[in-house]
């Protein structure tokens, strides 16, 4: 059996000493594991016991700052125009505490399934998330993500915007927004810039509409106003009837 321990296997694969930085965030003082090379990583096992889970909110921002500082040298050297904008994952670790300082050190939002969602509801209800950011919804789209997302917009979030991957995702979206404007036929969506993250072109009577579209889904959104729709839709697997779509 061999006997090479972790840090031979580390400093014989990737030529690191053994003392001084590890990587960005690790260093080694002493026969100490340190985090941003000043807390003691080995202190808090021997106290706290092992596994452990630190999150060192100070260093986040660093690494937000510093990122955000790359992309705007990357941008002045090539004559790039155009907005950057970071959005953080919080499926990297969705704690409270680190999506806060994320947020706070000038990050957007980006979501991967429906949890994110509704942390991400809560956190705009507490004034966490602000309206300024836009928050990308990435990842597959099942019938729980959509509603999460939808109801986030209903409830007032404007600048949410769903990454899709397929037609099907485009066509249970549009079936989603449909089946809630039949019972709430008086919301009107706004979509702020870029527009074409909800749909291209227009909306047609406070609906989304996409042009030359041709699945069925998209040839409901865009009937002309002033009919009353009598139309049953599937989603979840059972069927729902709704009857009042008025159009003003």
């Amino acid at each position: 059996m061999s006997k090479q321990t972790y840090l031979d296997h580390v400093q014989n694969r990737y030529g690191i000493g053994s003392e001084g930085m590890l990587t960005d965030f690790l260093s080694r003082r002493d026969k100490r594991l340190l985090l941003a090379d000043r807390i003691d990583l080995s202190a808090m096992v021997e106290r706290y016991g092992a596994p452990l889970e630190i999150a060192y909110c100070p260093l986040i921002t660093d690494q937000v700052e510093r990122m955000l500082g790359w992309a705007v040298a990357a941008r002045a050297e090539v004559g790039y125009n155009g907005t950057f904008l970071y959005a953080y994952a919080t499926k990297a670790n969705f704690a409270e505490e680190v999506v806060r300082t994320a947020l706070a050190a000038g990050a957007h939002y980006e979501t991967s399934a429906t949890a994110d969602v509704l942390i991400a509801h809560h956190l705009w209800r507490q004034g966490v998330l602000q309206e300024s950011r836009y928050m990308f919804c990435n990842g597959s789209k099942e019938d729980a993500y959509i509603d999460a997302i939808v109801a986030m917009r209903m409830a007032g979030y404007a600048r949410i915007v769903p990454i899709l991957d397929s037609l099907d995702e485009l066509e249970a979206l549009l079936e989603a927004l449909l089946y809630t404007h039949a019972f709430n036929t008086r919301h009107v969506w706004h979509l702020p810039p870029p527009a074409t993250a909800w749909a291209e072109g227009a909306q047609l009577n406070g609906r989304p509409s996409l042009s030359n579209c041709t699945n069925s889904a998209c040839k409901r959104a865009s009937r002309p106003a002033g009919k009353v729709n009598t139309q049953s839709m599937k989603r979840n697997n059972s069927s729902t009837s709704w009857r009042t779509y008025p159009r003003s």
